[in-house]
């Protein structure tokens, strides 16, 4: 039984995505071998490069770290397809620091996770290829990608107006809004230099 499925996959093509989750979960586990202050120096708190970048790749608790992956599985996927492993990673990281930013802006609480880096996958997958369905359940029930978008959108502005649910949703939104903004421009790029 698959889980999920994604139309106009090209499994040879997502290779960097199966990269990516084995990196997360590596980080994930490895933190808890090192002295916890050690660790949270790399938690995000300041407009610090490394605190910026290391953070994406640090979580808080294992159910943290599944949604992500699963997020990740999903829509990395259809970014990889669409502009390969390397696109893939510089999107994820961008959309990481810039979505970092924004929490730092935003919000003072101390932040960890790959949430921000996501939304910018969400956000290209969008623009990309909105109107692709993602499937569940060996094909039960689908979902299209503009559906989810949105939905994911909608959830970070709502609970930006409740600051106890300990999310990062300035981070999320800074992380979208960069995704979108990278995609547009390629989809840009594409249509003037390379169609």
């Amino acid at each position: 039984m698959q889980f999920v499925t994604v139309d106009n996959e090209l499994p040879e093509r997502e290779k960097g995505v199966l990269w990516l989750m084995g990196i997360l979960f590596v980080c994930f586990w490895l933190q808890w071998f090192f002295n916890e202050r050690s660790v949270e120096k790399l938690f995000l708190s300041r407009f610090s490069l490394m605190q910026l970048i290391f953070h994406q790749f640090l979580h808080v608790n294992s159910i943290h770290l599944l949604i992500n992956l699963v997020l990740l599985y999903i829509f990395g996927r259809i970014v990889e397809t669409r502009i390969g492993i390397y696109g893939l990673y510089i999107l994820f990281l961008l959309a990481g620091v810039f979505g970092g930013m924004f929490h730092l802006l935003f919000s003072g609480l101390l932040a960890a996770g790959a949430s921000g880096a996501i939304s910018g996958l969400i956000a290209a997958a969008l623009v990309f290829d909105g109107k692709s369905r993602i499937y569940f359940f060996d094909r039960i029930f689908y979902v299209q990608v503009w559906i989810m978008a949105t939905l994911w959108v909608v959830k970070d502005l709502i609970v930006l107006a409740v600051p106890s649910l300990h999310t990062a949703p300035a981070g999320h939104l800074g992380g979208f809004l960069t995704g979108l903004i990278c995609s547009l421009l390629i989809v840009e790029f594409r249509k003037r230099y390379v169609y």
